[in-house]
Parts: C-alpha cells; sequence; structure tokens
C-alpha cells in the first residue's frame, strides 16, 4: 500500500532470533542476525545461561528456526562468535539443517562469546560490518576482518 519493496529485519541474541522469526510473517528480504538463538528446545533452554531467562519464554514458541529459514524467500547472515557454547550449539544446529543452503551465510568472529556486535563496536568495525552483510559487499567484509585484532572467518560467508 505504501510501496515498500524491500524489508530488511536485524537483532542481536533473542532479538536475532525475532529477525528470523518475522521472516515466515512479513515480506521479509534479509536478515542480519548477531548470535541468534536457532534452537529453543527444553533441553537448550535448561543450559547455563538461559535458564535465568526461562520464565520470559513461552512455551509457544518456535522450538526450531531451521525449517523456517529453510522456505523463506530472503537472505540471511549470521554473525557469531565461537567461545561461548550455547552459541557453537546454534551454529551447529543450524550447519548440520542447512550446509547447503545458498541464501544463509555465515561470518564467524574467532575467541569471542555472545557479545560480538558489542566487540565489533569497540574495534569501530560493527558499522562497516553490517553495511557490507547488507550491501553483500565481500571488500567490504574484507576490510572490517583485516581491521579487526583478530581476522574474521568469512569462510561460510
Amino acid at each position: 500500500a505504501h510501496g515498500i519493496e524491500t524489508v530488511w529485519s536485524m537483532g542481536n541474541s533473542m532479538g536475532g532470533y525475532s529477525a528470523i522469526l518475522f521472516t515466515d510473517r512479513l515480506p521479509i528480504s534479509r536478515v542480519v542476525a548477531f548470535v541468534p538463538q536457532i534452537l529453543m528446545t527444553p533441553a537448550m533452554i535448561a543450559r547455563p545461561g538461559v535458564l535465568a531467562h526461562r520464565s520470559n519464554i513461552l512455551d509457544s514458541v518456535e522450538r526450531d528456526l531451521t525449517p523456517i529459514m529453510a522456505k523463506a524467500r530472503c537472505e540471511f547472515r549470521i554473525v557469531t562468535g565461537d567461545a561461548y557454547d550455547n552459541d557453537v550449539i546454534h551454529f551447529d544446529h543450524l550447519r548440520r539443517k542447512l550446509a547447503d543452503a545458498p541464501h544463509v551465510r555465515i561470518v564467524m568472529v574467532p575467541g569471542q562469546g555472545h557479545q560480538v556486535a558489542s566487540w565489533l563496536k569497540s574495534q569501530g568495525q560493527l558499522a562497516p560490518l553490517v553495511a557490507a552483510l547488507w550491501t553483500d559487499d565481500r571488500e567490504g567484509l574484507d576490510n572490517c576482518s583485516r581491521a579487526l585484532e583478530r581476522p574474521l572467518d568469512l569462510s561460510l560467508a
């Protein structure tokens, strides 16, 4: 009705979960999600670091976002670290379920935990990274990677 043809969604952590979930409900064309929760299974919710938030998690939540991602008509850009066990579980599940999905690209931030976005901001690279992810600018991703103390793993990007 308003002539809007492109909708992008972005979120961090549970906001990343929502950014992905909304692709099943809204005409979103691209998602950038930082350390998103992909799984909300009982086992995942019971893990340290998540259990404290259990009272805020409804029983009706989507337990696994990979089926939504598999059928979505949008592009997903996931940014995650490798130093927090819970994030590694989400990442491993995503790679198992959507290993060959060309619309899902992943940027790994080695040595970082769940506060990836904050760390990137402290390095002055959050905005350039987001801009590169929005526009699929590989040179921009490479430039961000070179500017960091420890380069990004762009092998899945």
